[in-house]
């Protein structure tokens, strides 16, 4: 068995969750859900680590929390996709989750 797929699902009064298939070609045996609400998440960040000689990027969204601290949720952890695919899926989360945030503080200036 093999993860197949994996997804970002942004939704933005609610949180964002993230997906993960694993299973033959085309016949999902196993999903794996998490759901992270939008009062705990922090941020949506690209981030970067090193692997042998080269360097990876991941998708990372930070859970915030007061007694825990921090908590960073990897996306796509197993597919690993190149720098340019998840720089889309970043911009897209962040115009989804993150833009009235921004909006807000330009009104209140």
């Amino acid at each position: 068995m093999t993860v197949f797929t994996e997804s970002v699902l942004a939704i933005p009064s609610l949180g964002i969750q993230m997906e993960t298939c694993i299973g033959l070609p085309n016949i999902p045996l196993f999903t794996s859900r998490r759901f992270i609400p939008l009062v705990h998440l922090r941020d949506f960040v690209i981030n970067e680590g090193l692997y042998r000689w080269n360097v990876r990027y991941y998708l990372v969204a930070l859970q915030g929390f007061e007694k825990s601290g921090l908590i960073l949720e990897v996306a796509y952890e197993n597919i690993k996709p190149y720098f340019p695919v998840l720089l889309e899926v970043y911009h897209g989360v962040h115009d989804l989750m993150f833009s009235h945030e921004n909006e807000a503080s330009q009104q209140q200036r």
